[in-house]
């Protein structure tokens, strides 16, 4: 079986209820929508900094129940 790799990099964002924009649940937020809009906050610095550690993850998103897993 090979490796999984994760597509939820530039796939998707989460705006909680609080108003923190997150790309992965398991990550700190990029933003937040009272501070910026979604679109600055998916193009910023901190965006592509989580992006980076979300190449380099190998956590099992099984458990957390995330659907953007490619086997």
């Amino acid at each position: 079986m090979g490796e999984e790799t994760c597509k939820i990099a530039y796939s998707c964002l989460v705006i909680d209820e609080c108003g923190d924009m997150r790309i992965c649940r398991a990550i700190p937020p990029i933003g937040n929508v009272r501070d910026m809009t979604p679109r600055e906050a998916w193009s910023s610095k901190k965006a592509e900094e989580t992006r980076e550690w979300i190449a380099k993850c190998n956590k099992d998103c099984k458990i957390l129940n995330c659907n953007y897993i490619d086997k």
